[in-house]
């Protein structure tokens, strides 16, 4: 049987690891907030959600690295890019295109992707969405961060 070490407790793990808090469990808050309650958490990082027209990547960054944080990645706004209706999907393909501009402006290597949040089973099959989120992802459609 494995048994963890006596020493082993909640507040010396997530000190020395390598998670992240999502900021969009804090809603509407704003980034100076969100940074001083991930910063007390004891984790050093954030995955970021954040409105890129809106925010300058080089004020996030410093605010964050100021407190002590790294932005790990940035997660999207809901937008689909396995949308059924090609207008919707090219307008996700279209902002997926910044926010990785903006990661990498903001010194991050990360981008979260996803198909619509809310939407538990696909308009049409598995398999067609499954398709569309693949070619979506296509490195020719979408810019790589270097």
């Amino acid at each position: 049987m494995l048994v963890p070490p006596s020493n082993l407790h909640a507040s010396n793990y997530l000190a020395s690891s390598p998670l992240a808090v999502c900021s969009w469990l804090f809603g509407d808050c704003d980034h100076e907030q969100i940074a001083q309650w991930v910063a007390r958490l004891g984790v050093d990082s954030v995955e970021l959600l954040t409105d890129i027209d809106r925010c300058s990547p080089a004020t996030l960054r410093r605010l964050y690295k100021d407190i002590g944080l790294s932005v790990r990645s940035l997660t999207p706004k809901n937008v689909d890019i396995a949308h059924h209706q090609p207008s919707r999907r090219a307008g996700a393909l279209s902002y997926y295109r910044r926010l990785i501009v903006f990661a990498a402006e903001l010194g991050c290597h990360a981008v979260t992707c996803h198909e619509g949040i809310g939407r538990l089973h696909p308009v049409d099959s598995a398999e067609a969405e499954w398709h569309r989120l693949v070619s979506g992802l296509c490195c020719k459609k979408l810019p790589r961060i270097r």
